[in-house]
């Protein structure tokens, strides 16, 4: 039979790695605007190139965020399945320790009543 080996502690581990480096998409975001500012000085002002420099810098800066968010979804997503995983161990263990105590403990057989008593 095949089932999952899930290491919560490992998960956890490698999402907060994860997570601090996705915190970094942030800071590559910041200085895209001095860039373009940067190119735009390199070209002498040019009425054609300033436009089409700022407009790639948009489009990087989109696809540069797209990243992050997609980043923080699957974080989110492993987080909340790795605690599905867990709550869902806790509760067969519930059970099973349940159902035990009650095999441990029988009610006592329910004697029928003799005569006038």
């Amino acid at each position: 039979m095949t089932g999952y080996r899930i290491d919560p502690n490992g998960v956890e581990t490698v999402l907060n790695a994860t997570k601090s480096e996705a915190e970094e998409f942030g800071t590559i975001l910041k200085p895209v605007q001095g860039w373009v500012e940067f190119a735009a000085t390199g070209t002498g002002g040019s009425g054609a190139i300033v436009p089409a420099l700022q407009s790639f810098f948009e489009n990087q800066s989109v696809g540069l965020e797209a990243i992050g968010t997609r980043v923080g979804a699957a974080i989110t997503g492993a987080y909340q399945a790795t605690k599905a995983y867990v709550d869902g161990d806790l509760e067969m263990v519930q059970t099973y320790q349940k159902n035990a105590a009650v095999a441990a403990n029988p009610q006592p057989p329910v004697m029928p009543r003799m005569g006038g008593y």
